[in-house]
């Protein structure tokens, strides 16, 4: 089962760009790999291009959807993965994150990443808002 947690900053003000969350990031993760998530346009024609026919509503979700940043450290298969969501780019509101696997570990990680930034940890719920 995951663990979703959040980073954000005490005064509500964004984290910063994407480049500065990602390095707060590296410094304590050096090994994070990050990645553009393709959008829904990219999704679409993918799915066209084996020629599966979408429903319309699904079609039409996928339509509306950016292309995100995110990143991954560790592998689930080795116990631990930790997921950050970045957003589509600009400023970072709030960083959320996915833990699967080790959550004492992954804890101990963001709780040095959040120190180091001075940024709080806390549990995220869908209702908390979007990352930009």
């Amino acid at each position: 089962m995951g663990w979703d947690v959040k980073l954000t900053r005490a005064d509500g003000m964004p984290l910063g760009s994407v480049d500065a969350v990602q390095k707060a990031i590296i410094a304590v993760l050096p090994e994070t790999r990050f990645y553009v998530e393709p959008g829904g346009a990219e999704k679409i024609a993918a799915f066209k291009s084996r020629r599966v026919e979408l429903p319309d509503a699904i079609e039409s979700m996928f339509a509306k959807m950016s292309p995100t940043i995110k990143g991954d450290y560790g592998a689930e298969s080795d116990g631990l993965l930790i997921q950050f969501h970045l957003g589509a780019g600009g400023d970072v509101n709030l960083l959320h994150v996915t833990v699967k696997g080790d959550n004492d570990a992954a804890e101990a990680f963001l709780t040095r990443m959040a120190t180091a930034s001075g940024w709080l940890l806390s549990n995220y719920s869908p209702g908390d808002g979007d990352v930009n």
